[in-house]
């Protein structure tokens, strides 16, 4: 039997948030209760209003305890790249909570992976990024164990290898871009051989 006001103090669910969950409609939508709940227990989330998931501001209270309180709000907020980032940013497997497109999103990934150094938020990006070169370098470049969450493909001995070299002749040349890509690199690295392998009087022109 659901709990109504007289019978549902807001104390109790400061000792147990869990307690939200037999609280009436009308205390799951009271901001008072509900927010007292969620201090006590972030997973009180999940028995909030359907208003109150959909608040911003309230649902950041509850990624403030734990960011995967994420998983809990809105299908609005978890397709908001602000409300994402806020997440991400405390713990970076929060990505596994955003919306599909979000961890499609291959401006928000590779920003994660490289700029904030979040090499796991890899591992619940789309299949479309995890098979992106640039991305899962950049991911690998802050750890080497960020491949086991790459496509196949890139998995291949072959890539890896590829991969080494690539951040081998980085450091060799000196280049602190973050953001040159396998492509750039392999470009100039065709351009370098085909150099070394032209007649000397060509290279020499």
């Amino acid at each position: 039997m659901a709990w109504n006001e007289r019978l549902c103090p807001l104390g109790n669910v400061m000792y147990d948030g869990h307690a939200l969950q037999y609280a009436s409609e009308r205390l799951r939508d009271d901001r008072e209760v509900a927010l007292a709940a969620v201090r006590q227990n972030w997973h009180a989330l999940a028995h909030a209003s359907a208003r109150l998931r959909d608040d911003r501001e309230f649902v950041e209270t509850a990624m403030r305890k734990n960011a995967h309180a994420l998983q809990y709000a809105s299908e609005r907020l978890r397709d908001d790249r602000e409300c994402v980032l806020y997440a991400v940013r405390k713990n970076e497997h929060a990505l596994e909570h955003a919306s599909e497109r979000l961890r499609d999103d291959r401006e928000l990934v590779l920003n994660l992976v490289s700029e904030l150094g979040n090499g796991h938020s890899l591992q619940y990006a789309s299949a479309r990024l995890r098979d992106d070169s640039e991305v899962v370098l950049a991911a690998w470049h802050y750890n080497d164990d960020m491949l086991k969450y790459a496509s196949k493909r890139l998995q291949d001995t072959s890539r890896e290898a590829d991969m080494l070299r690539y951040y081998e002749a980085r450091e060799k040349m000196g280049e602190d871009d973050p953001h040159l890509s396998i492509r750039e690199f392999e470009a100039r690295e065709r351009k370098r051989k085909a150099k070394e392998q032209a007649p000397d009087h060509v290279a020499d022109e």
